[in-house]
This record gives structure tokens, sequence and C-alpha cells, in this order.
């Protein structure tokens, strides 16, 4: 990481913070009209030490490159990677920004739009931004999905140094006693679960998040209709580009004996997702529940829309789960336990690696490779500024469990201190997947070359994580 760089970056956060305490942030009603403006600045900086294993098997890997070069003529030496070995420890620092704004008018239209950028200096190129960053830098990295039309997210590209932003939020709603109606970039989330959500694939938070203020927005056109007291009915579109692509949605929640129920049939990519959801009380404990069935359609005929379902089947279904409770023992102690069944995920720790690369993951729809899982969450409310939590998650198949510990602390009215780390317990790689590798195996593309790039020697999937701590600075204004 060059001093230099980072320490004009460091100086832009504390200019551009300068600059927000001195903006007035405007609130205006007369009657008819209210509008509304809010910002926040989120420096963030994470250290991580990478696995052992991890690094060692990269270096393996390295080697096994160079040897393959060596083997071959000059003019097929520049097909192969070069330096591939990742570093043992990796540090990364991020400035987000984000403005956001609404109006509304006769308490009918209501105007709302947000722009967030985040510029990120990373000591590695390799994690430099990405879905792996997501949960761990304060900023949405993965690039955001369900848009029918989007600009290019990254205004500065440079290896270690990037600039993106996005537009996440851009949409009219027009609101009557009958209906609500909203077109355009918006949040949209439901489901009951605490660390996992099933149903739940435009914007859900992963597990490991730990900033969840802001959902990615999605474009779509949503309906909502009041069908009684306690029911309504909500009715989406999600367009996109591709015919084959476009999304819908129905989903209709009610109130049964004083448990929350909802029902949602929807379309997503190439996907048809059942799903339904409850929450209620259950003596002192807070009790919920989620299940979606997932139906991947295959051979679509995305050429010809009159004939897009001659010749589509459904194969590779799975059923995702969730089960859990909640308990207040003291008025300052809040513990969480949850339980998830993931069909999606691997049966053996060879198929890891291949679950994690997957479209649904890379899209942020589906967390976690493995099938069983067991989250607890435990918050204590030390003061009126102090709170602490934890989250065990727990991979009882590998087995492996992955630590987040981490303390919020208001240092005044609009700012806000949190910090904490990831700490995994699980069994690392086996490195003598890639010692066994020479050049040979590279160029003739044997099959123990293929089982180790496509395992990578993985043992657990939380043997795959790095350890690390973290440190964020929320400064708010409204």
């Amino acid at each position: 990481m060059h001093g230099g760089r980072f320490v004009w970056l460091v100086g832009c956060a504390l200019v551009s913070a300068a600059a927000a305490q001195a903006v007035e942030i405007e609130r205006a009603e007369d009657g008819s009209r209210v509008v509304e403006a809010s910002a926040f600045l989120k420096p963030h900086a994470s250290w991580f030490v990478l696995p052992p294993d991890l690094v060692e098997a990269t270096a393996e890997l390295d080697r096994v490159f160079d040897e393959t070069r060596a083997l071959l003529p000059p003019e097929y030496r520049g097909q192969i990677p070069d330096d591939v070995m990742l570093p043992e420890h990796v540090g990364i620092a991020s400035w987000t920004g984000r403005a956001q704004g609404r109006a509304t008018f006769f308490d009918a239209v209501e105007l709302e739009a947000a722009w967030q950028a985040a510029l990120v200096l990373s000591s590695s190129q390799a994690f430099g931004a990405g879905s792996a960053q997501a949960g761990v830098l304060g900023t949405a990295l993965v690039v955001p999905e369900r848009r029918l039309i989007d600009f290019d997210p990254y205004l500065l590209d440079e290896g270690t140094l990037r600039l993106h932003h996005n537009l996440d939020r851009l949409l009219v709603r027009w609101q009557t006693r009958a209906f609500a109606l909203t077109v355009g970039r918006q949040a949209i989330s439901w489901g009951t679960g605490r660390l996992w959500n099933p149903t739940d694939l435009v914007s859900p938070f992963s597990p490991t998040d730990v900033d969840r203020e802001v959902r990615r927005g999605a474009d779509a056109v949503r309906l909502s209709l009041p069908l009684a007291e306690l029911t309504q009915m909500d009715v989406l579109w999600l367009p996109r580009q591709a015919f084959d692509e476009q999304g819908f949605v129905v989903r209709v929640q009610t109130n049964v004996w004083q448990t929350d129920i909802s029902g949602s049939a929807a379309k997503y990519i190439d996907d048809l997702v059942l799903g339904a959801d409850a929450a209620g009380d259950l003596g002192p404990l807070g009790v919920h529940a989620e299940v979606a069935w997932t139906l991947p359609i295959v051979d679509l005929r995305a050429d010809d829309p009159y004939l897009w379902l001659r010749d589509a089947h459904v194969d590779g279904e799975f059923v995702r789960a969730v089960a859990g409770a909640d308990w207040r023992p003291l008025e300052q102690l809040v513990l969480g336990a949850e339980y998830c069944w993931n069909g999606f995920g691997a049966e053996h720790a060879a198929d890891v690696v291949a679950k994690l690369s997957d479209p649904r993951v890379v899209r942020g729809e589906v967390f976690g490779a493995g099938r069983h899982y067991v989250g607890v969450v435990a918050s204590w409310l030390a003061d009126d500024l102090v709170t602490l939590g934890a989250t065990a998650l727990v991979n009882v198949g590998d087995p492996g469990v992955l630590l987040v510990p981490a303390l919020e602390y208001w240092l005044e009215q609009r700012v806000l201190v949190r910090a904490g780390g990831f700490i995994p317990i699980a069994q690392g790689l086996d490195v003598a997947t890639f010692r066994a590798l020479g050049g040979a195996d590279v160029i003739g593309n044997t099959g123990a070359f293929q089982q180790a790039m496509r395992t990578l020697g993985a043992r657990s999937e939380y043997g795959l994580s790095p350890m690390g701590v973290f440190v964020q600075l929320g400064a708010y204004w409204h």
C-alpha cells in the first residue's frame, strides 16, 4: 500500500466530512408537501490474516505454473497465469458516502432518490472488490442485479484502488386507500429469517453482514392491494432486457391467530420459487419459520418469445428452510437461535468451491455452501450508548464455525463507531493436492489438475475464510 496515496485518501475523507458538517439538510413542510434529505459518511478499515494453508496452496500453484511456462514454447507462455500466490495479510480501507432525498406531495405521491459511492483501497489487487468483501467493508461491492438498465459501477479501477458508485433508489410512488403503486428502483424485502432469508432473493443481507442499514435497490413495478384489514397482496414485475429473464412475484400476507403468515410465488431469472413464512409468539419466545422451494427452469427458448416454454423443464430443484426463536431474558439482553436447511448446498467438501462460484451465490441470492447450519445471536445493551453483540454461524456438516463479535458505540448523537472481527474455526485446505502437481499436469490437463482447480483442496467452507478485524465510523446528517 503506497503511503502517499493512503495519506491523500485520508485527507480527502477528512475534507469530505468537514464539508458535510457544513451542509444544512433541508426539511420543508407546508401542509401539501414534505421534503426530506439525509446523508452519511462511513470510513471503514479491515485487516485480514489469510488461512496459511490457502496461502501455501496458491504458492504451490504458482510453482506449478512456473514449471509449465518452462516446458512450453515462448509463444504459448503468455497463456499461463502469472503470480497467483495470495498474500499472508491484507489491509482494506473504504470511504462510503450516501445522499438520499424524498419528497411527498398531498400525502399521495412520493419521489425518492439515493446515490452512494465508495472509494476502496486494498493492499492486494485480489481483494480490491467483490462479493467476498461485501459483508466486511461496510459497503455493497457486489454488482447490483435485478436492473433493467444501469451505468458502469466503476468510476475508477486501478486494481488496488477502486471508486464505485450506485444509484440504488430512483422511484415514484402513488398511494391511495385502494392501492399503492411503486415504479422504479426500490428496496424489496420480505421473510421472517434473522440470518437467512430463503424467500428473499431480490436484496437479502448475508449472515455475516455487519452493516445492514441499506439494501440493494432493484428495478421493479410493485402494486400493493389491501384485501382486508390485516391482509395485503403484492404483485411485482422485475423487468430485464432479456425476455426469458423477466421476473414476477405474487405475495399475500395476513394475520391468523396473532401470527403473521405469508405465501408467495415468483420467477427469478431462471428459477420458479414457491415460498411461505410465519412469525408469532410462543410464550416468552418469538418464533419464526420460512421455507422456499426452488424449481430451476432449463432450456428456455430466449430466441423466440412465442416458443420459449416449448422445451422448458425443471431440473435440479431444491428446498431451503429456516426455523428460529428469540428470547429476551433481561430487558437489555436478547438471545436468538436459528436453524437453516440449505438444499442448494454441497453434500461433500469437494463441491464447496463449485457452490460458492454458482451464479445464485454470485448474484447474492443464496448464502452458504453447506447443507445444515445453526446460527446463534446475542445482543446486550450495556447502556444507552454501547451495544455488544456476537454471532456464531455453525456449518454442522463440515464441521466449522465462524464467529463474528461486534461492538457499537454512539460517540455522539450522530456519530456511530462499530468494531468487531471474524474468527473462523475449521479444517484448512489439503495442500498435498497441489504439492503433487507439476507442469506436465497443466499441459496434459490431467484429472489431478482438474480436481485441484475444482476443489482447491477445500475440506470445509469456513476453512477458506480469513481471520480479521474491522472498525467503522458512521457520521449521519438529517
